[in-house]
């Protein structure tokens, strides 16, 4: 008798152990993680770094193959190319700057109507960066990318699949710059939206011009968007370069990047 009592209080000892370590994992929580996406501290971040792979790895590789700076750059005419001068895009691109841009689309969507337009401009610059990826690449993941827990190895899509996404995006941009409300509409800071400070009628002429730019390409690979083609050049469309979208770097003296100033 004495020996079983021993037994059943081990048991009761460690149950009770097993429960404590469970209530101490319950509270082991990150103060630090964010639960959120603000928009405007978001949407500066994204801006940067889809403008520095424009200007840095990208840039660098089409003004060298264009032979703008091919005396001094030469090395892929000379077979001498390296996944780190291209690769890095893919990266950014997937996780740096789409995968933000699901997280502020995510939450704008949950915040109702009010946040269209944050929601929009989230759906113009992922359906931007799908037409450069599919541009470089052909084959991209896109029905199944940025669902890492359904889907942790997307499937590649054919180009005219994901053209065809792409227009259906700019389409639900879009619409949800016209179903804004007439007041209560989420504060988008000139500071967070680099491009246009928050004007949603330059997002939705950029957004035209860009839906044109996709149907063209569908055209050039023989599908037949001719109506659509038709419809898209009676809205409004990009006429000057003063509305173009782009990410203007000041010129004032002490802007340069410190660490290009440093002398060996």
């Amino acid at each position: 008798m004495k020996r079983l009592k021993y037994i059943l209080l081990s048991f009761v000892l460690a149950f009770g152990a097993l429960s404590s370590c469970d209530e101490k994992l319950d509270i082991n929580t990150d103060p630090l993680a964010a639960t959120s996406a603000d928009p405007n501290a978001v949407l500066p971040f994204v801006f940067v770094q889809y403008s520095s792979r424009k200007v840095t790895e990208l840039g660098t590789r089409i003004p060298d193959v264009s032979q703008y700076i091919s005396d001094t750059f030469n090395s892929p005419k000379n077979g001498n190319t390296s996944i780190f001068l291209t690769g890095n895009t893919w990266g950014m691109m997937y996780n740096q700057i789409l995968g933000n841009l699901s997280l502020v689309k995510a939450d704008a969507e949950a915040a109702g109507s009010t946040s269209n337009n944050v929601n929009a401009i989230a759906t113009i610059m992922s359906a931007h960066i799908f037409y450069e990826l599919t541009s470089l690449w052909e084959e991209i993941p896109f029905t199944q990318a940025l669902n890492g827990q359904e889907f942790p190895s997307p499937e590649f899509d054919e180009q005219q699949v994901v053209l065809n996404g792409i227009v259906d995006m700019y389409d639900e941009a879009i619409a949800l710059i016209d179903s804004r409300p007439a007041e209560g509409n989420f504060a988008i800071t000139a500071n967070s939206d680099m491009f246009y400070g928050g004007d949603m009628a330059s997002w939705r002429i950029l957004a035209n011009s860009l839906k044109l730019r996709a149907l063209m390409m569908l055209r050039s690979g023989g599908a037949n968007v001719d109506a659509q083609i038709n419809a898209t050049l009676n809205q409004p469309l990009m006429e000057s370069n003063g509305q173009a979208a782009f990410l203007e770097y000041s010129g004032q003296p002490g802007a340069q990047n410190g660490m290009l100033t440093i002398i060996t």
